[in-house]
């Protein structure tokens, strides 16, 4: 997708720029601040926003939940969401994330303020005037490239040593593609084609049931992504949770069903991109109410065939 927006901007003789309107900002009434790095970066490259609160404004043993980036941050994407940590020294601690950006869509894209809870009571925000500016500039000289005059087409030999050499990369590139396919069948128990995606399902939830929480909701999250997209026919490893929801909606699902599982994949995301905290119970649970869902789903899937009338004979000569 990158690469092909930045060949129709060069089409239209305009080379697109991100620029961070606001480098440093901080929330109103704390001293959470956000930083975008670098200020101006070519269309679809990417940004890093730091994201740092004094440890001395954190109180000892408060929670300091960080936003959930599933769904990104506004109209930018979030690619990547760095672990919580602790940097600085002395009195210059701080709790620090940093998320990886990138955006595509020209103009002013607003990044709206998200919340992170500090225990129980109190919530901090984003500063509300963060934004990427995304803009387009002329070349450096000013001038428009003349194009050379054209030159009758000619045909070019190929020797015969490419087309050797270009048989067998393709066939070594078919070796190694095989070899990889057969390697990943191998090492991952999700991919085996001969079970059946329920059976596919129960066998990875008996494996998770054994793992740390957050483990367990990061292949919870592979595991039931992958019985979903099966049972439904669609890529839902490559999707969000927001289109599984919108796909599974359209497929005439159950309204219950549907925010049953739902909610499971953004438990899982919330464990996997906010860094939340997950118990042994919660992961438990997690399976158990999987595992009802699945069941249910089945039977919706493949009802069990309509049983004879007991009271009907199944010879007509002996009913005669």
């Amino acid at each position: 997708m990158s690469a092909l927006r930045l060949f129709v901007t060069g089409a239209l003789a305009s080379v697109a720029l991100v620029t961070a309107s606001a480098p440093l900002a901080a929330a109103a009434g704390s001293k959470l601040s956000v930083r975008l790095d670098p200020p101006r970066l070519l269309v679809g490259d990417r940004v890093t926003a730091t994201i740092s609160l004094p440890l001395s404004e954190v109180p000892p043993g408060a929670n300091l939940l960080f936003p959930d980036w599933s769904e990104g941050w506004g109209k930018a994407e979030v690619i990547q969401a760095s672990p919580v940590t602790t940097e600085g020294d002395g009195p210059n601690r701080s709790v620090v994330q940093r998320l990886t950006l990138t955006a595509f869509e020209p103009g002013r894209l607003t990044l709206p303020p998200k919340e992170l809870r500090l225990g129980d009571s109190q919530v901090l925000r984003t500063p509300a005037d963060l934004a990427l500016e995304v803009r387009s500039v002329l070349a450096a000289d000013d001038q428009e490239l003349k194009p050379a005059p054209p030159a009758p087409p000619r045909a070019l030999p190929v020797p015969r040593t490419a087309w050797l050499a270009l048989g067998v990369g393709l066939a070594l590139a078919v070796v190694a593609g095989l070899l990889a396919w057969r390697r990943k069948l191998a090492d991952d128990p999700l991919a085996a084609p001969q079970l059946a995606s329920l059976a596919e399902l129960e066998r990875a939830l008996a494996l998770l049931a054994e793992s740390p929480p957050a483990d367990a909701f990061r292949g919870l999250s592979t595991a039931l992504r992958r019985y979903l997209g099966r049972s439904f026919g669609f890529h839902a490893l490559e999707s969000t949770t927001t289109e599984i929801h919108r796909r599974l909606a359209e497929r005439g699902m159950e309204r219950d069903l549907v925010l049953r599982g739902v909610q499971t994949l953004r438990l899982s995301d919330q464990v996997k991109f906010a860094r939340r905290p997950a118990s042994q119970e919660e992961r438990n649970q997690s399976l158990h109410q999987t595992r009802e869902l699945a069941s249910t789903l089945e039977a919706a899937l493949h009802p069990a065939p309509a049983k004879a009338d007991a009271g009907r004979p199944s010879n007509p000569e002996v009913a005669a």
